[in-house]
């Protein structure tokens, strides 16, 4: 299904509307299968806790489990995924190794802890709204929208780039893009805030799901 929407995207970018970038199909492919990681893995979160309900009723069950096993099962789709992604871009894009990718598996860990610290929360709360599930997935296509997915950040109005930024995916899909697309080495300083706000949104969405996990047993 990714092959085959990515080969409609860039037919449509890059005939249709005509986007100014060399190799634009290179472009898509180096930010839209990490947004399809993103896009499963908290797609499936608002069902997480309530899909295992006879194992969310064992007070003694770490319920966090649930939602780590869910972001590790859609890792190893995304890790096979992104091995394709590589080897195509090496071939037909950098014609050899580019040095950048050997920071590849550091941006795959800082998206896995963004990805657990936000579906933990959404797993909580889908326990006691069921219109959490209906809810999701229309903000995933907006923020798809309003993230870097198929279109560069340079392309964002000067005076819209800071609160465009602000959306810690935008900043994560840049990485992505300068590693695998550009084949350089991103800002130090974009790496450090990439991971700090992840490791920010882990500490927040792991508090706010142990916070109400008391009381999954009596309702799921």
């Amino acid at each position: 299904n990714p092959a085959i929407t990515t080969v409609i995207l860039v037919f449509v970018f890059q005939s249709v509307l005509r986007m100014q970038l060399p190799q634009y199909w290179a472009f898509l492919i180096s930010g839209y299968f990490p947004w399809v990681f993103a896009l499963h893995t908290l797609g499936q979160a608002p069902s997480v806790v309530t899909s295992h309900s006879y194992m969310a009723r064992s007070l003694p069950f770490p319920a966090e489990v649930l939602v780590a096993s869910t972001v590790c099962s859609r890792l190893i789709e995304f890790a096979a995924e992104l091995l394709l992604v590589v080897v195509v871009l090496c071939v037909f894009r950098h014609q050899g190794v580019p040095a950048s990718l050997a920071l590849l598996p550091l941006l795959i860990v800082i998206q896995a802890i963004l990805l657990t610290g936000l579906a933990l929360p959404i797993a909580a709360l889908a326990v006691f709204f069921e219109d959490v599930q209906h809810a999701v997935p229309t903000v995933l296509v907006l923020l798809g929208l309003l993230s870097p997915v198929y279109y560069p950040v340079a392309y964002v109005p000067d005076s819209l780039r800071a609160l465009f930024l602000a959306n810690p995916f935008a900043v994560l899909l840049e990485l992505y893009h300068a590693v695998l697309y550009d084949g350089r080495m991103p800002s130090l300083s974009l790496i450090a805030l990439s991971a700090a706000t992840s490791v920010v949104v882990l500490i927040v969405g792991a508090t706010l799901f142990r916070w109400k996990r008391a009381y999954f047993a009596e309702i799921v």
